[in-house]
């Protein structure tokens, strides 16, 4: 009996001292103690957390390991053995030891927390999202848990409920800092910028050194068109971690909206060098240094499009006036008169403006597009068809092509040269056909590649191409197309009969 407690009072001043992060004494201890009763689990459990502590992974898992031979009922080791795994990379094996956690106490709201993290950093957000709803389940308060749902939520742009999850956290505990910080992601993405400027200023005044704020107070400032102060807070982000993802190409595209094409172009290099697969930054060296090339990266377009998704159609229509959509619809209202356009083929349909506009004077209408955000937000207007996921430029070559008219609206401005489009449309479409579409419209050259990372095309352009393919160029207007800054960018719009 004295034993017993003299052995109960050593264990639990190693549970102090582990509490302390004096994790070399605790070792030594419950090594010690280990050696005079090897009958004890917790002994093994205190050692692996001792080891765990100092990045022992292996006699970590060597301890667990021997705590569940002791007891194989023992839920705590298995859940601190997948932590251990996790850590490691090892995945597989983490998954495994925190359901076995879960199966032993299915109301252990650590390990379902734990294993939900495992699936978030696989990018199975559905799954990491059930974990954690289950950990809610069992620990109302668990404001780690609302964060990183709000974060997978996010990532499967429901940012509505992200936000709903940050609130939580953030009413739960005040000076959450990560979850201020992802609230401002998930209100940007939304568009209400003002509320996300707000989120990260809270995330930076709790941790002024907190790199991922400062990045994101510049985008809400960018978005409000606060480009002077975005550079500052793009500048404080870089100062404090250069190796933040896209903090240089963010810092490089406010120096460009402010007019120094030196200081960007020498951030986009810094980008590019820091990540080869910057897509952004490699578009925008292009721009500056004018090749023109033939068209934006594919990986620059789908990128920009899904960030743009949840707010595209509140900040194209509602603040930069863009209308194209009627304006098209009733060119070809014009045009076919009571007939309808037949099948139609909606190249780049983003959101599907578009296809609300001309639904109901089409037999049926396919869309695609290669932002998957994008295709999301369209799958909501029931407009379509069918939605497809694909370039443009693989779809005409793979795809079966029957189609009556095929548009591109606010399309070619990420491609320079048309070449292919026009060939393919001619070459595949299985029967005679009509193409529209709108150009951002130039007068002096074929197409050009500007400084706002878009093309734009000439009239003559587009005539060259059509003699070189036998199109019929059967309407040319101008149009306004967008408000950008205190002016409209000039739209050319085209439908050329094949």
């Amino acid at each position: 009996m004295v034993v017993k407690i003299i052995l109960n009072k050593q264990i639990q001043d190693l549970v102090l001292k582990l509490s302390e992060g004096k994790f070399s004494l605790v070792l030594e201890r419950s090594g010690r103690l280990i050696n005079e009763h090897p009958d004890t689990e917790i002994l093994y459990i205190l050692k692996g957390a001792a080891c765990q502590s100092l990045q022992q992974y292996a006699n970590a898992i060597k301890s667990y390991q021997q705590a569940i031979d002791i007891n194989a009922d023992n839920v705590n080791a298995y859940n601190n053995l997948g932590i251990v795994f996790d850590v490691t990379k090892d995945f597989i094996s983490a998954i495994k030891n925190f359901e076995l956690a879960i199966k032993l106490s299915p109301n252990f709201p650590e390990a379902h927390y734990n294993l939900g993290n495992v699936y978030r950093k696989l990018n199975n957000f559905e799954a990491a999202i059930a974990s954690y709803t289950f950990a809610l389940e069992g620990r109302h308060n668990f404001a780690e848990a609302l964060c990183n749902k709000g974060s997978c939520l996010s990532s499967l742009g429901d940012e509505t409920a992200a936000v709903d999850c940050f609130q939580k956290a953030i009413k739960i505990n005040s000076d959450y800092i990560e979850a201020h910080n992802n609230m401002s992601v998930s209100l940007k993405n939304i568009g209400n910028f003002s509320s996300a400027k707000i989120s990260a200023q809270k995330a930076i005044d709790l941790f002024p050194n907190y790199a991922s704020a400062h990045n994101n107070l510049g985008n809400s400032n960018l978005a409000l068109g606060q480009i002077n102060l975005a550079v500052g807070n793009y500048e404080a982000a870089v100062k404090i971690d250069p190796n933040l993802p896209k903090v240089f190409s963010n810092l490089a595209n406010a120096l460009l909206q402010k007019g120094d094409k030196i200081s960007a172009l020498e951030n986009y290099k810094n980008a590019l060098e820091a990540n080869p697969s910057d897509a952004q930054a490699e578009h925008f060296i292009n721009v500056l240094t004018a090749p023109n090339t033939p068209s934006a990266p594919m990986k620059y377009v789908e990128e920009l499009f899904n960030s743009y998704a949840m707010h595209f159609e509140q900040s194209l229509v509602n603040k930069l006036n863009y209308n194209f959509p009627d304006q098209l619809a009733k060119i070809l209202m014009q045009r076919i008169g009571t007939n309808s356009l037949g099948a139609v083929l909606d190249l780049g349909c983003g959101t599907g403006l578009v296809g609300m506009k001309i639904n109901q004077i089409c037999s049926q209408i396919v869309g695609v597009d290669v932002s998957k955000a994008m295709l999301n937000e369209a799958i909501k207007k029931d407009t379509y068809f069918r939605l497809e996921r694909s370039d443009i430029i693989d779809y005409l070559l793979l795809a079966e092509l029957k189609f009556d008219y095929f548009i591109a609206a606010d399309v070619f401005n990420y491609i320079g040269d048309l070449t292919e489009v026009f060939h393919l449309i001619k070459k595949r479409n299985k029967r005679s056909g009509y193409l529209a579409f709108s150009t951002e419209h130039t007068d002096t050259k074929t197409y050009q590649l500007n400084t706002t990372g878009r093309y734009t095309h000439s009239k003559k352009y587009i005539e060259d191409l059509c003699l070189e393919y036998s199109y019929d160029l059967t309407h040319f207007s101008k149009v306004n197309l967008r408000k950008e800054g205190e002016s409209f960018v000039t739209g050319g719009v085209y439908i050329l009969a094949f």
